[in-house]
């Protein structure tokens, strides 16, 4: 309870509906004081924040990684594995057709418009 009213507070919502599009919560954290602690926050996270694709049994999200982040997400839980040369996104033994790349260029370029923000 205390966490989804937590997501719903970031999103500005009643309640969080992760599977409609995601309400810009813009640059949450730039309204914190600069004296808090990163210990003292809750920060809203998501499980296996890139598997989108596989079925019910492998899918955790509807939304992409900049969705996440627009809708206040600060927190990732990121599941890569080498294949080849390439370090891909999986759930599992479901490759997420996504790479460690076209996630880092989502951050990159979340924080070059936020740069108040931070995400871990």
């Amino acid at each position: 309870d205390q966490a989804e009213a937590g997501a719903a507070r970031v999103a500005q919502a009643r309640t969080p509906a992760f599977n409609d599009t995601p309400i810009d919560a813009g640059p949450w954290m730039s309204s914190l004081p600069h004296s808090r602690q990163v210990s003292d926050l809750f920060l809203p996270g998501t499980h296996d924040s890139v598997a989108r694709i596989g079925g019910d049994f492998v899918e955790c999200q509807s939304w992409t990684i900049t969705d996440q982040l627009r809708s206040g997400i600060r927190c990732f839980d990121l599941r890569f594995r080498m294949v080849g040369d390439a370090f891909c996104g999986h759930h599992g033994s479901f490759y997420q057709e996504i790479n460690f790349g076209g996630v880092a260029d989502q951050f990159e370029a979340f924080l070059n418009g936020y740069p108040s923000e931070a995400i871990f």
